[in-house]
């Protein structure tokens, strides 16, 4: 089996640096907290629809913006 893993989640020796995992991780939570996503996530609170994220992750991958949609729909 064949899998591709990001390159920069890895140590000097090529396995998998835990505490470059957990950056990653951090920086997802750091994004959901910027004032523009919680504005987006205020939208939908107690609401079932989530237009509103994706719309603006449709608006981050026409911008080529493909891991930042990917964090919008994460969050």
């Amino acid at each position: 089996m064949k899998r591709t893993i990001n390159e920069a989640i890895l140590d000097a020796n090529g396995t998998i640096d835990p505490h470059k995992i957990h950056l990653e991780a951090r920086l997802v939570k750091a994004f959901s907290e910027t004032d523009k996503m919680k504005e987006l996530a205020d939208a939908t609170m107690g609401d079932t629809h989530t237009l509103p994220l994706h719309l603006k992750a449709r608006q981050l991958l026409d911008d080529g913006r493909v891991i930042g949609a990917w964090k919008v729909l994460l969050m």
